[in-house]
C-alpha cells in the first residue's frame, strides 16, 4: 500500500518505515523522497531500505529530532554535506550502497554511537574524528581501504569503542596507535593485506575475538595461529613475540647509531694492523681483513671475508699512491644482515704515510 503523505503529517509518528518492493516503487514514482518527509519533525526513526533511492535530498537536516537514520540497500552514491546538521543522531546505517566517499560534516554528529558502512566504495574516513567520542560500534567492511583509519586510533575512543569490522578491504598494516583502544572487544580484519601485526595490539587487553585469516602476515608462526583463530593465544603470542614501534625496512630492523658505533669499535679492535704491518702484509702478499658481515639480532659477526691483497709493484699506482688492499664480497647470509665495510687503504709514495678511508655501513 502506498503511503498517504498527508496522513502521516497529521499523525506525527516517532517512526516511519518505507521498504520493499511497493515503498520502492512509490519512491521511483515520485522521483525520490515526498517533501512532505521532512515535515514530520516529531521523527525519532527513519529507515528507507531496499528501494531504488540514489539521492538523499539537503531537507534532511529539518529532522533535527532523528536519533537513528536507516538507509541500507539503496543506490545512494553521495551523501549531502547537511547530514552531518543532525545532532541528536545515535545510528546510521548506510550498508550496501554505491557511496564512494563521505562528507567531512559527516564527523560532527557527536552522539553517533553505531556507523555502518558495509559494502559501499569508501576509501577513507573523514579527517577530524574527535567528535565521535561517543562511538561504540563501526562497520567498514566489503569496501576499498588500503590503510587502517588513523582517526579511529586516537585516545577519544578509549572509553567506548568496542567493535571495528573491517573484513574484505585492501589494509596493509596496523597503525601502534591502536594501542589507545583499551575498551576494543572485537576487532575484525579478515581478507586483507596485513603483513605485519605490531606488538601495541597486545595492549588492547579487553580482546575477546580477533580475526586475523586471509592476510599474508609474514610471521609465519603468526600467519598458523591467525588461521586457527585462537584469539587468546594469538595476542599472547603478539604480545611476546611482535615488535614494537613499527616495521623499518621490510622487517629487518636498522641498529641505532649506538650499535652501530659498538660494531665498527669492535670490528676495527680485531682487525686494527699498524702502518707498518699493512704495508708489510701488502709487500708479503698477505690478505687483509676488511669487511665483517653482522648478524643484526645478535650482533655477532657471523662471517669475514679476507680478499686478496694487491702487490705495491703492480700497475695499482695513481697520483702519488699506492693501492694496497680492495673490498670483495665472498658471501653473506639472508634477510638478517648488513655490511660494515671500509674503504681500501693507500700508501703515500712522496711522504710513506698510509691513509685509509671512513668505515661506511650499508643495509
Amino acid at each position: 500500500m502506498a503511503l498517504n503523505w498527508r496522513e502521516l503529517l497529521k499523525s506525527s509518528p516517532h517512526e516511519l518505515v518505507i521498504s520493499g518492493p511497493k515503498h520502492a516503487k512509490q519512491v521511483e514514482d515520485e522521483n525520490g523522497l515526498n517533501d512532505i518527509i521532512f515535515r514530520i519533525h516529531s521523527l525519532n526513526f527513519m529507515e528507507v531500505s531496499k528501494t531504488s533511492l540514489n539521492v538523499l535530498p539537503m531537507k534532511i537536516k529539518e529532522l533535527e529530532n532523528l536519533t537513528a537514520l536507516m538507509l541500507y540497500d539503496n543506490k545512494l552514491e553521495h551523501l549531502p554535506k547537511e547530514i552531518g546538521l543532525l545532532k541528536k543522531l545515535k545510528t546510521l546505517d548506510l550498508s550496501n550502497n554505491q557511496i564512494t566517499k563521505l562528507p567531512k560534516e559527516l564527523s560532527n554528529l557527536t552522539e553517533l554511537q553505531s556507523l555502518n558502512l558495509i559494502n559501499n566504495k569508501i576509501s577513507e574516513l573523514p579527517d577530524n574524528l574527535s567528535n565521535w567520542s561517543n562511538l561504540i560500534v563501526i562497520k567498514f567492511s566489503h569496501n576499498k581501504f588500503q590503510q587502517f583509519p588513523r582517526g579511529l586510533c586516537s585516545p577519544t575512543f578509549k572509553q567506548h569503542l568496542t567493535e571495528i569490522h573491517a573484513t574484505d578491504n585492501e589494509i596493509c598494516d596496523l597503525p601502534i596507535d591502536i594501542c589507545h583502544l583499551s575498551a576494543l572487544r572485537h576487532l575484525d580484519l579478515v581478507n586483507n593485506k596485513i603483513q605485519h601485526v605490531p606488538g601495541e595490539l597486545a595492549d588492547c587487553t579487553k580482546i575477546k575475538t580477533l580475526a586475523l585469516q586471509g592476510n599474508p602476515i609474514k610471521d609465519v608462526r603468526l600467519h598458523k595461529l591467525a588461521e586457527k583463530n585462537p584469539t587468546k593465544q594469538i595476542m599472547q603470542y603478539i604480545a611476546k613475540s611482535c615488535k614494537r614501534g613499527g616495521v623499518i625496512d621490510e622487517g629487518r630492523i636498522i641498529p641505532s647509531a649506538k650499535a652501530r658505533k659498538k660494531n665498527l669499535s669492535s670490528s676495527s679492535d680485531k682487525s686494527a694492523k699498524s702502518a707498518e704491518d699493512v704495508q708489510n702484509d701488502g709487500d708479503n702478499g698477505n690478505n687483509i681483513e676488511t669487511t665483517t658481515v653482522v648478524d643484526i639480532n645478535k650482533q655477532q659477526p657471523v662471517e669475514a671475508r679476507k680478499p686478496e691483497a694487491l702487490h705495491p709493484t703492480h700497475s695499482n699506482k695513481r697520483n702519488g699512491t699506492i693501492k694496497v688492499g680492495e673490498i670483495e664480497i665472498m658471501a653473506v647470509q639472508p634477510d638478517n644482515w648488513f655490511i660494515i665495510e671500509a674503504e681500501s687503504s693507500v700508501l703515500n709514495e712522496r711522504n710513506s704515510c698510509l691513509y685509509s678511508e671512513e668505515f661506511r655501513i650499508h643495509g
